[in-house]
């Protein structure tokens, strides 16, 4: 009859079996462990740019404290976002960079990418945070660093800068748009989280008292929109707005309002 194999108190073959699936197992471990932080360890001179995420709308603020609504960055220049929510869990993807990174109330997480070519490239929210959550789209807008240059020298105030705009339309649809205001208030009339921007100067609020939007009334809002409208509201507070950007988004109402009651006047 065949006796089966018995490795009982075999030492060499207790000791491959042991120190094999070691070194294996600790190799996976060491690849893994080291491609993970390549991806989590951005370069030394890195650009580093914050990231602020709100319903439902992207902030970027440049290391010179500008902000804008798409995030501009050099060809070639490793980039290290830290990233931030001021409302509820967010997640930053840019495909093309293969990056996806939560952003989470009160927590800073962080990630880096660089971007090899010129081009513009797609950032989407892949968490589900809320009414406009489809909408909540910016962009990584690439370019050369003499572009970069440009975008940065824009700066109001800044040394050899252009003068800052007047406080119009313009410049106020320049503020709606970096403050994220436009990702639940419309300019034409369409409904979205919030009121229309288009005819609300001159209109009865939301508020308990139904008071007539007017200068003081915005100005108030922006400071505590929950304590002025009387009721939970999801729009964030604005106190760190400057007098000037108060101004143009005041210049934005009264033209969107005007230009409302113009085509009311013409119907």
């Amino acid at each position: 009859h065949p006796v089966a194999a018995d490795f009982d108190g075999n030492f060499w073959a207790e000791l491959i079996w042991i120190v094999l699936p070691t070194i294996l197992v600790l190799g996976m471990f060491w690849s893994g462990w080291h491609s993970y932080r390549a991806l989590r360890d951005a370069p030394p001179d890195a650009l580093t740019i914050k990231v602020t995420a709100r319903m439902w709308s992207w902030d970027f603020e440049y290391p010179d404290g500008r902000h804008s609504p798409t995030l501009v960055v050099p060809v070639g220049q490793a980039v290290r976002l830290s990233l931030t929510s001021t409302d509820v869990i967010h997640g930053f993807f840019a495909p093309a960079f293969r990056l996806k990174i939560d952003t989470v109330p009160g927590l800073t997480t962080y990630g880096w990418f660089r971007a090899d070519k010129p081009g513009e490239f797609v950032i989407f929210c892949s968490v589900y945070c809320g009414l406009e959550h489809a909408k909540m789209l910016s962009a990584i807008r690439s370019v050369s660093n003499e572009e970069y240059q440009r975008f940065l020298a824009e700066k109001p105030g800044q040394a050899g800068a252009p003068a800052a705009p007047a406080a119009g339309p313009e410049a106020g649809r320049a503020v709606a748009e970096a403050q994220g205001c436009l990702g639940c208030h419309s300019l034409d009339g369409s409904a979205g989280a919030g009121p229309s921007l288009k005819g609300l100067f001159g209109a009865k609020s939301s508020a308990r008292d139904h008071a007539v939007v007017d200068r003081a009334l915005v100005e108030a809002v922006l400071r505590d929109p929950a304590k002025r409208l009387g009721k939970p509201s999801m729009m964030p507070a604005f106190p760190a707005l400057t007098e000037p950007e108060r101004e143009a988004l005041l210049a934005l109402l009264e033209s969107l309002a005007a230009q409302h009651g113009a085509k009311g006047a013409h119907q």
